[in-house]
Order: C-alpha cells, then sequence, then structure tokens
C-alpha cells in the first residue's frame, strides 16, 4: 500500500518522497494525496484485493474496477507494480472463472469501459508491447465469459472479440495462419482451448457460432494440442448439424498440410468408422487433403488412409459425384506413387489388386483407370532413369497385356447377352470401351510395346466385326492414332492387317464413321509404300515453272496424305475395290466424298514415269465406273440403288473435269466438240521464266493476243498461251486482277 509520513505542506519537493508522478504543467492537491495516502494506511486497498475473489457480481467487480483506476496518474510506481498487479490477476482469475447469474449482466459495452480502466493501470508500470499483451489476455478472457452467456448475440459478440484480437495481434491475415511461434505460444497460452471448443461446438453449438468461429479454428488446429476430448466434441458437431459439418470440413481441408500427425491420425478413424455409403464429396475431399499431406509414411495410419481411399475407389461409397470420384482416384495413384511417403512394397500391393480385378474381372474398368492415374504419377515425380522401363515391368508383372485382350473378348460376351436380355445400356458400355482406349494409347505411348497384326485383329473383331453399340469411331480413331507413329505397330504388321482385315470383301461400311475412312486412308498408303506402289513426296513445292511436282489434284486431302506418287497404274493398287466399296455403301455423305477424294488422288498424282499412260489410266477408271453403274442398275428390281448410281456418276463428273483442267494426254476433250463463239483475248506476259525459254518470243511485260472458242478447256487455253510464249503448258499461270485462275 502506499505510505507517506504525516505532512501539512501543501507541496510535495522531495522526490524521494513522492506519492504520485507530476504531469507537465499540472499540480495536484496534496488533499487528495493524503486521502490516497489514509486509504492505504488504513488498509483500503488491502480490503478490495480481498474483496475481489469473493465479489458476487460482475457488476460490482467492474465499480472497484472503476474505483481503482480512476487515480492511477497518481499512484506511486512501487505500488501499481507491486499491489496493482496482484489486483488485476485477482480480476481476471475470478472472470476465468464466473459463472451463473453473473454472466447475464455482462455486456461488450461493459467489457470495453473495464479495459480502459484497466489500461490506465497497466501504463503505469508496463511496456506498450507487454500492456498490449496483457489487454489481449483479458480480452480473450472476458470474450470467453461472454461465451458462456445463454443469448446468442452475446456469443457471436465474444467470437468475434477473439477473432478480432487474434487478427490484431497478427496470427492470420485473410484466413491464412502467420507462423510465428512466439505469437502463436501466447495466444495458445491465454485462449483456452478446452473451454472454447466446448461453447462453440459443443452442445450448445450454433451455426453462426461456427461460421464466425473458422478463422479461429484454422489457427486451433494446427497449434494446439488437441486432446481426443476435445476433438470428439467437433467432431460431434459435424454429425449434429450439416452445415457446421461443411464449414469445419472446409477449414480442415485448407489447414491439411499443418496439421500433426496425430490430429491427422484422430480424423481418419473417425472417417473409418463412418459407413461408406453415408460418405459426401465433403468427406472425402478431406481424405484426400490429408492423405496429400500426411507426413509420416512408416506409420500404419497411412495404410488406413488408403484402405479408406481404395473402398471409396471401389465403389462403396454411392454418395459421392463422379467429379469427387474421380479426385478421388487421382488422389489415390498420386500417394502410392510417391516413394518418399509410401513404401515400394505397399505401391506394389496395391498395383496387384489392380492387376488381380483385370485378371478376374472383379472391375477391369476401374483397375484399367488406376493403372493409368498411377503411371501418370510415376512419369512425373519418379526419380527412375528409364522411366518406360519401370512401366514395362509393372504391365508385365501383371500380365496386363494378355489379360487386357481375354477381358476385351469376354466384355464383348457379356454385352451380346445383355442385348438378347434387354438389360444393354449403351452408353455405359460405350463409356467403357472409351477407357479401354484411352488404356491402350497410354499403354502403347509410354512403353516400349508395340501391337501385332494378331492383336490388331482382336480389337477389329471385338470393336467392329462383332461390336456393339458404336464402338466403330472407337476403333477407328484408335486405328487412326496408332498409324501415325511407328512406335505404336510396325508397319509390316498395320500392312498385313489392313490387307487381311480392313479389305475383306466381307466388311459391311454403311455405318462407317468419317474417323475409319480416315484410317483407312492412312492404312491403305502405308500399305502400298511398303508394296513399292507409292512412293513418299515431301510437302507441296513449286517448280521452276512455278507447278506442283506432284501433280496434285484440287480434292487433295490436307494433314500429310497428300504426300505421295503413284508408281504403278491405279488398277494395281492394294485396297482400290475397298473405296468402291465405300463409296457405294458408306451412308455418311462426308465418307463418300473423302472416299472420292482419295481414288481421285489415285488416278492424278501420276509419277513421270506413268505420264506416258494417262490416257490408258483414264479409260480404264472409266471402264470401271460403267461397270459399277452396270451392277447398279442391274439391282435395281430388287432395292433401290439410285443413291450409288449418283455417287459413280459424280466421280465420274469429277474425274472428267480434273482430266480437262490438267489435261488428258492428248485425247479430244469433251468440251472441244461444241466450240462455242471465237474470243479475242488480250493477255500480258508477266512470266520471269521467259528468259529461259523462248529467247525471241514476246519479252516480260508486253501485251498480246490469243484466239479461243467460249468452249474452250482451261487446260487448252493454257497450251494457246504456252505456244504464244514458247514454253511448256505445265509451267503456266493464268491470274486475273492478282488472282490466279485454276478452272
Amino acid at each position: 500500500m502506499i505510505r507517506r509520513p504525516p505532512r501539512s505542506t501543501h507541496c510535495i519537493s522531495s522526490a524521494a518522497s513522492d506519492v504520485y508522478k507530476r504531469q507537465q504543467g499540472r499540480c495536484y492537491s496534496s488533499v487528495c494525496l493524503d486521502l490516497i495516502n489514509q486509504f492505504g494506511a488504513k488498509g483500503g486497498f488491502a480490503k478490495i484485493l480481498e474483496m475481489v475473489p469473493t465479489v458476487k457480481s460482475l457488476e460490482f467487480l467492474f465499480v472497484l474496477l472503476e474505483l481503482m483506476a480512476a487515480p492511477a496518474n497518481l499512484y506511486h510506481r512501487l505500488f501499481v507494480r507491486s499491489e496493482i498487479k496482484q489486483f488485476l490477476d485477482s480480476v481476471q482469475e475470478y472472470v476465468q472463472n464466473v459463472s451463473g447469474g453473473n454472466l447475464q449482466w455482462l455486456k461488450k459495452e461493459k467489457i470495453d469501459t473495464a479495459l480502459n480502466a484497466i489500461g490506465d493501470l497497466l501504463s503505469r508500470v508496463y511496456t506498450k508491447k507487454r500492456k498490449s499483451e496483457l489487454i489481449t489476455e483479458l480480452q480473450i478472457s472476458f470474450a470467453i465469459c461472454l461465451l458462456k452467456t445463454s443469448k446468442l448475440e452475446r456469443r457471436i459478440q465474444a467470437v468475434r472479440v477473439i477473432g478480432d484480437v487474434c487478427r490484431a495481434a497478427g496470427l492470420f491475415h485473410d484466413g491464412m495462419i502467420c507462423q510465428n511461434k512466439n505469437e502463436n505460444q501466447t495466444l495458445t497460452h491465454i485462449l483456452k482451448v478446452p473451454l472454447f471448443i466446448e461453447e462453440v461446438f459443443g452442445k450448445r453449438s450454433h451455426i453462426q457460432l461456427v461460421q464466425r468461429s473458422t478463422e479461429i479454428l484454422k489457427y486451433i488446429l494446427p497449434n494446439s494440442k488437441i486432446t481426443q476430448t476435445d476433438f470428439n466434441t467437433i467432431w460431434e458437431c459435424c454429425e449434429q448439424d450439416e452445415q457446421s459439418k461443411v464449414e469445419i470440413f472446409r477449414v480442415v481441408s485448407d489447414t491439411a498440410h499443418l496439421l500433426p500427425s496425430e490430429l491427422i491420425g484422430l480424423i481418419i478413424r473417425k472417417f473409418a468408422a463412418v459407413p461408406l455409403a453415408s460418405l459426401r464429396n465433403q468427406d472425402v475431399n478431406v481424405i484426400c487433403e490429408l492423405a496429400k499431406y500426411y507426413s509420416n509414411p512408416t506409420a500404419e495410419i497411412m495404410q488406413e488412409i488408403l484402405e479408406i481411399i481404395w473402398e471409396i475407389v471401389n465403389g462403396g461409397a454411392t454418395g459421392i459425384s463422379m467429379e469427387g470420384m474421380e479426385k478421388v482416384m487421382r488422389c489415390f495413384c498420386g500417394v502410392i506413387t510417391m516413394q518418399s511417403r509410401v513404401s515400394e512394397e505397399l505401391m506394389k500391393s496395391y498395383l496387384s489388386r489392380c492387376y488381380s480385378m483385370i485378371r478376374e474381372r472383379s472391375n477391369p474398368i476401374l483397375a484399367y483407370k488406376l493403372l493409368m492415374a498411377s503411371m501418370e504419377q510415376v512419369l512425373l515425380f519418379s526419380k527412375f532413369n528409364s522411366k518406360e522401363e519401370m512401366i514395362n515391368s509393372f504391365l508385365q508383372e501383371g500380365n496386363v497385356f494378355d489379360n487386357f485382350f481375354v477381358d476385351l473378348e469376354a466384355a464383348t460376351e457379356e454385352a451380346k447377352q445383355k442385348i438378347a436380355n434387354n438389360s444393354f445400356n449403351p452408353q455405359t458400355y460405350k463409356e467403357e470401351t472409351l477407357v479401354r482406349k484411352k488404356f491402350m494409347i497410354f499403354w502403347l505411348k509410354h512403353s516400349t510395346h508395340k501391337l501385332d497384326r494378331s492383336s490388331l485383329e482382336i480389337l477389329w473383331k471385338n470393336w467392329v466385326k462383332e461390336g456393339v453399340s458404336n464402338n466403330q469411331m472407337v476403333f477407328y480413331s484408335f486405328l487412326k492414332e496408332i498409324s501415325s507413329s511407328e512406335n505404336f505397330a510396325s508397319p509390316d504388321d498395320l500392312k498385313d492387317f489392313f490387307v487381311h482385315s480392313i479389305c475383306s470383301e466381307e466388311n459391311d461400311f454403311q455405318s462407317l464413321p468419317v474417323e475409319g475412312m480416315e484410317a483407312i486412308k492412312v492404312l491403305l498408303i502405308t500399305a502400298n509404300k511398303i508394296l513399292g506402289k507409292l512412293a513418299r513426296v515431301e510437302h507441296y513445292n513449286k517448280s521452276s515453272f512455278g507447278l506442283s511436282q506432284n501433280h496434285m489434284g484440287p480434292h487433295s486431302i490436307k494433314g500429310g496424305s497428300a504426300g505421295f506418287r503413284v508408281l504403278v497404274p491405279p488398277t494395281e493398287i492394294v485396297g482400290l475395290p475397298t473405296l468402291w466399296k465405300i463409296i457405294l455403301e458408306a451412308k455418311g455423305e462426308f465418307v463418300t466424298i473423302k472416299a472420292m477424294e482419295l481414288i481421285s488422288e489415285l488416278h492424278v498424282k501420276l509419277s513421270d514415269e506413268l505420264k506416258d499412260q494417262i490416257a490408258e489410266i483414264s479409260s480404264s477408271f472409266i471402264q470401271t465406273a460403267m461397270e459399277k453403274l452396270r451392277l447398279c442398275y442391274q439391282r435395281m428390281a430388287s432395292s433401290d440403288r439410285s443413291g450409288e448410281i449418283v455417287k459413280v456418276l459424280r466421280l465420274i463428273e469429277e474425274m472428267i473435269e480434273e482430266s480437262e483442267r490438267k489435261g488428258n494426254g492428248g485425247i479430244t476433250p469433251l468440251m472441244a466438240f461444241s466450240k462455242g463463239e471465237s474470243l479475242l483475248i488480250t493477255l500480258k506476259n508477266t512470266y520471269i521464266g521467259s528468259m529461259n525459254y523462248g529467247r525471241g518470243s514476246i519479252p516480260y511485260g508486253a501485251e498480246f493476243d490469243i484466239v479461243a472458242h467460249s468452249k474452250v478447256t482451261f487446260w487448252q487455253l493454257k497450251m494457246l498461251i504456252a505456244d504464244k510464249l514458247e514454253v511448256p503448258a505445265e509451267t503456266v499461270q493464268v491470274f486475273l486482277s492478282g488472282r490466279e485462275i485454276t478452272e
């Protein structure tokens, strides 16, 4: 207490006997000082200290606080350090233990007044930083008191106060936790975690409290030692209210990378006790996040996590969406292939389960997805130098190659039985077929294995000849993709497959898709190149006269297929009868057009050695076309063949137009029989190449006239111009208003 010897002076001059701290520019009455000293000398302050633990209401406690704080600037520093500090400790202890009816009086405004009073006392003895820490402790204590009240509004205020304190302390900003260990330890000490958890998530929990506590929970979970009792309280809150569950699980997912292993173990064991059918998307999100960040690969809990995920992906969790299931599978495969966290033995044990699922056909589609996802993770994160060899070893260990084709044939037979029983689902079957195709492409792309002819024929049989639903498109897109690279199948195997399977007369091309026609074109060119009937030509280049060296026609197909030259008469091309069959049978207009374009190319892209045989080749084509027309006409009595007749006539018309654009081996063009009126055409020579031909001809830049008939073909017009300029007709290019004329 404050002690001062009796004095009668009105001003104190001795610094040693001061009982107050004089503020600059002000002077206090000695009467006031004497009264404070007399109050202390008679035991008044000691009595107040004795009263604090036994006061019956917070209201009276706050009166005592205001009483003690009123003359704060007059107290001696030693008195503040000893007895005022003891007084504040008693106040904080009382607040922490207060309960019952006292809490009904408590309001945030009263708390703010009390904190201001306490702040005046603390300012006399502590630094600004230490004062802030002590005020924070009292704020948390008062907030916990508010949490104990029965009114929801005040409890919400309490959570808001705690959140504001944490935010002001810099422990988290915008939902992100600040990793300052000293500050974290301070808040962990002053925030009574068990009491907070019980009040917010316990029996008196409310969704508004939970929603406003997410930031605080983000701090508590990683930084506090959550006991089994505390965790059970939070988990029971999730079970009782779906909205609270969503909020809490979101917090767990966001802080999964910060959670201690012990807490992760508690959460996983809780999920293990939940029936799989009751799991939802938010549940598996939490499980996946915990699996990704769990840091102890030797612990049994890792295997428990993987077992839960394995049961989920095997179809036990019926309440999970397709997107959620895909996420679970990616998570599972990412974890089992991460060597830093999962042992090689554990990884192989799960891969062996996938092999068994294919071999026993218990769930082969899921096994294909898991194997693909697992191998993708190996390619991304594995430290092995030869990743292809590693994937080869995985696939060979499970005999995946042979089992895949066994599964494929069994799936086809099952589909046929379901069709017979009227239980077939074409959409499901198509999705399964796409998974098998994707798996096969992935396998071929990332391993050293190649498909041989027998494998291709199994695929052809099950996806095209005996296949159900619309699997032709799947097969042909697959065939087109593997034909583009020798890494998937050898050219000889592709050639044999094309000759013996695609070109079989038994095939029906009525429903051939566009992808199928494109694949057949690639195989036809590949097979005939191997047989020496076509030659590869680099991309289209202009000769010195501006003409395509490979005689490209107007219907050449883009994308590399135009890079060939025909070395033998077209009638000797392997697959030409198949093209005619496609033209006559295919129902798709684009399929027919592409087949016509390819036949046209095969008759136009002739090598230099075949130029002298253009007339014979054209004649042979016309004879073949007329024979097709005759057969169609004969069949008209039994079925409508008008569509086939129109297709053949269109092809004949196109070939005639092509011959009159490019020349026809000296045969008089059809259009030439009706010459039309005579025309005088004035042209200008802009042909730079004239310096190499016809030195005595029309000079560069000069105008000249030619006489032509209105029914003349474009080829004949070029020949007239060539005669005038004394250059080869193939080198002539005609322009009108800056645009080249080609027909």
